[in-house]
């Protein structure tokens, strides 16, 4: 069988020719797939920002909501919003009623005694403004002695720091 140089020279132009249009459409094909990928990322990207402003207005909302109910005692509370916010969760977890953290007043008389034996308060006004240290024994397996340091802020009441100290303090 023979074969025409023409017929041979024919067939490597069309199987070029193909191979350049296949090039082609695969190239036009990757760069609508790269579109539409970029497309739908910017889509996500729109609609999550769509909900953390949705939700930061509802936070916001919640604040001024806040803000308001607690106007009123700002004047005499010296805590700020975010603590006053931890006190009512800390007393909502615990049960706590508002009734027993009410603040009962003694009679003039016994109010003026107090402030003649204790003329001197420092009052915590803010988180971190005053603070207690003290040493306080531990019984392990009440047998052996620990002495741990326990560190108090009286503006939340909250022990905030605890260390077991090494050496043995005399008692």
């Amino acid at each position: 069988m023979e074969v025409f140089p023409a017929s041979v020279v024919l067939i490597v132009h069309a199987v070029v020719i193909s191979a350049r249009w296949a090039g082609r459409q695969r190239r036009v094909t990757l760069e609508r797939m790269t579109a539409a990928a970029e497309a739908s990322r910017i889509a996500e990207l729109e609609a999550r920002v769509l909900t953390l402003e949705d939700r930061l207005e509802l936070r916001e909302a919640h604040i001024a909501v806040l803000e308001s109910r607690l106007g009123k005692e700002r004047s005499r509370k010296p805590y700020p919003l975010v603590e006053r916010l931890r006190i009512i969760w800390l007393m909502e977890y615990f049960q706590i009623p508002q009734r027993r953290l009410a603040p009962r007043r003694a009679p003039a008389s016994a109010s003026a005694k107090v402030a003649d034996t204790n003329p001197r308060q420092i009052v915590a006004r803010y988180p971190n403004h005053v603070w207690s240290v003290d040493r306080t024994r531990v019984w392990r397996w009440r047998i052996w002695p620990t002495w741990v340091l326990a560190g108090v802020d009286h503006c939340s009441r909250m022990v905030t720091t605890t260390c077991p100290l090494e050496c043995a303090i005399g008692a």
